[in-house]
């Protein structure tokens, strides 16, 4: 009887399994290779997320144009609360007629009838399904940021990839789009 508890004990022995050291590392491998990887997956997401909120801030431009149509709307650009809203006297906005911008995605300056504008709250109003002419400045972690153009009289938006630099010939063209219509 010894002698097989013996052979038994030996078989178990030589069974092939892992062991505690070699399952860790194998789950800090697997971590390694997950947080790798989603590193390569920020950049891009980044990307998807400012452009999301550029879609949105130009769904919210045309909401605040077709509304005026009816009755003045006022869209409020809140540079220091990082918030975009379309104020109507009489209806509510809808919960698509506004924008918060996320970590991603800041408003960093607006243009609006030749100023340059950095902070507070810039208003922009709507009658009769048109709006003054203006830009916004989005940026994000990266230097380059996209601008956003609004032609009041004929409800057109561009959007353009730039930083800063552009800014003195966008004042300019703006100027020259709105005097245009």
């Amino acid at each position: 009887m010894l002698g097989t508890q013996r052979k038994n004990l030996a078989c178990r022995r030589g069974r092939h399994a892992f062991t505690l050291v070699e399952a860790v590392v194998v789950i800090c491998v697997l971590a390694l290779l997950a947080s790798g990887s989603l590193m390569m997956l920020s950049g891009p997401l980044r990307k998807a997320s400012r452009q999301g909120t550029v879609v949105q801030l130009i769904d919210v431009h045309h909401w605040a144009r077709r509304h005026s149509a009816r009755q003045p709307a006022t869209m409020v650009l809140d540079l220091s609360g990082q918030r975009v809203a379309v104020i109507s006297e009489d209806v509510r906005a809808p919960a698509g007629a506004s924008v918060e911008f996320g970590e991603h995605t800041q408003l960093k300056k607006v243009i609006l009838d030749g100023a340059v504008l950095e902070s507070g709250k810039v208003k922009v109003t709507y009658v009769g399904g048109g709006s003054p002419t203006y830009a916004m400045l989005l940026t994000g972690s990266t230097r380059a940021g996209k601008w956003i153009l609004v032609c009041g009289p004929t409800g057109q938006t561009k959007v353009y990839s730039g930083d800063e630099s552009i800014e003195g010939p966008l004042v300019d063209w703006l100027a020259q789009w709105a005097n245009a219509y």
